[in-house]
């Protein structure tokens, strides 16, 4: 899932498509397939399973399919690496700046083969060409191979006998000696990026188990600290992706679609469920809907806990619970299919440093009131940039690792003004909040709950439970100053107080 997470967010705006090769695997690959199909992606699945010595056979299947796509170069992957940042532009860079007759660019740097001044197949010389060494070979991790190169394959590999592994049982599957040998003897130019553009995550290969060479990836483009980060994060608590919404009564239809987009994305979804007769419509929900009984949600009734109703608080009742990447959401906002994999992004970006989202505000001086003395930079409108801010708002998403920003249930101390005591925790334990950049109409909110939000009420002269305009003021007024911290966490504005 990192992987998939990795090519959406790299590949925003390009004509990628996936296609993910399962070899018959005994692991639970739910996730991944709902993934794939809110996206008309592709998952294919072996009949049986192949294991190391017949990879061949399952590598003409892929070779005889990606045959049939149009296409100048095609890229593989395997499902252990995680993509440096702009992955695909930089990919695309160096594929344009090879010479002619290039046959294929392998993305990964390893140990074993980093320093290596001869091709370890053909027995090639390594000469550096800037950006790229020629190398004479190709590893399988993660390569480019041009369309011409694939025909002169004949799309196909030959057969690979299994006396192979009979002196060393720790060998590799063939696959990328033979393409680099067949491929070497035609002539056709085989490179490396003297950067690795991949990481090898620090995991236990499930093909090759018993590999003796080391694939830990060096000399990272993003860097020692970040390579690290990425080879580690795998299959920890650390990894999960938690989002968390609270909805009230009324709002059962644009519930149900806000559920339908985001379950897909994450790996548990938490619905605080308010419910008050004294409420519009309190006793909407005389039963958990059905679209709320699935393994990863957890649906909670306001009544069922000490607190009660608490509007849009409700979204942080499990805060102090959460490891790993918690989403903040709303329950009423068309969210897209990439919307988790950019603010997850979006995080790792900033170093797991900042809390992100695509709505936000910066207060104003002369500050008088919360909802007339601010800058909104609104989730539906175009943002050219990433823009620091006092306030990001959960309709545009509030994303952050648990390990940045220490979030308790008991810090929301008045309902329907969540965004004003999250933006408080933020300034006392000095983390910055940025507003990501986005185009407009990415994200869009559902028309039939506008006029029954906490805005509307709050700008409105009507006294209600979710009209909190005062109670918000005066919460901003009595913790000035507030500073609005760049990603490095320098102060960049200070809003003070009126004298």
């Amino acid at each position: 899932m990192l992987l998939l997470r990795d090519i959406e967010t790299h590949g925003r705006g390009l004509d990628v498509r996936v296609r993910v090769y399962d070899d018959a695997s005994t692991a639970d690959y739910s996730k991944v397939k709902a993934f794939l199909q809110t996206r008309r992606q592709q998952f294919i699945r072996a009949g049986t399973r192949h294991n190391k010595r017949k990879m061949w056979r399952w590598m003409n299947r892929i070779f005889a399919d990606t045959r049939k796509v149009e296409a100048h170069h095609f890229l593989f992957l395997q499902d252990d690496v995680r993509l440096c940042a702009d992955f695909f532009r930089k990919v695309q860079s160096a594929w344009e700046g090879l010479p002619d007759k290039k046959g294929t660019l392998n993305l990964h740097r390893d140990a074993s083969r980093a320093y290596s001044t001869t091709g370890c197949w053909t027995g090639a010389q390594l000469t550096r060409m800037g950006e790229v060494s020629l190398t004479g070979w190709t590893d399988c991790a993660a390569f480019v191979c041009s369309k011409e190169a694939m025909q002169d394959l004949g799309w196909k590999l030959n057969s690979i006998s299994d006396d192979r592994w009979k002196e060393c049982p720790g060998l590799s599957t063939g696959i990328g000696q033979q393409i680099s040998v067949r491929l070497h003897s035609r002539g056709w130019g085989l490179y490396r990026t003297e950067q690795s553009l991949v990481v090898h995550t620090d995991s236990v290969s499930q093909l090759n188990p018993h590999r003796r060479d080391s694939m830990q990836t060096v000399n990272f483009v993003d860097g020692d600290d970040e390579s690290t980060r990425l080879e580690q994060r795998v299959g920890t608590q650390a990894d999960m992706i938690t989002a968390s919404l609270a909805t009230i009564p009324g709002r059962r239809r644009s519930l149900k679609g806000v559920v339908r987009r985001l379950l897909p994305q994450v790996d548990r979804l938490n619905v605080y469920l308010n419910r008050s007769p004294a409420m519009p419509g309190g006793d909407e929900y005389p039963r958990l809907p059905d679209f709320l009984k699935h393994p990863k949600i957890c649906a909670l009734w306001s009544c069922d806990t000490p607190f009660g109703d608490q509007g849009d608080a409700g979204k942080y009742f499990w805060s102090s619970a959460i490891k790993g990447y918690h989403i903040i959401c709303d329950d009423d906002v068309l969210y897209p299919p990439d919307f988790i994999a950019l603010l997850v992004a979006a995080v790792d970006k900033y170093r797991q440093k900042a809390v992100v989202g695509f709505h936000g505000a910066i207060l104003t001086e002369p500050f008088q009131q919360y909802y007339g003395s601010r800058r909104t930079f609104h989730f539906g409108a175009a943002l050219g940039e990433d823009v620091p801010v006092h306030i990001v708002a959960g309709a545009g998403g509030v994303a952050f690792h648990t390990s940045t920003l220490k979030v308790c249930r008991e810090d929301f101390k008045h309902p329907n003004m969540g965004d004003i005591w999250f933006g408080l925790l933020a300034q006392k334990q000095k983390v910055p909040l940025i507003c990501l950049e986005h185009p407009s109409g990415w994200l869009v909110d559902d028309v039939s709950t506008r006029d029954d939000s906490i805005y509307v009420h709050s700008t409105g002269s009507e006294e209600n439970w979710r009209n909190t305009a005062d109670v918000q003021t005066r919460v901003v007024k009595e913790n000035m100053p507030w500073r609005v911290r760049s990603a490095d966490g320098e102060v960049v504005l200070t809003v003070e107080k009126c004298r």
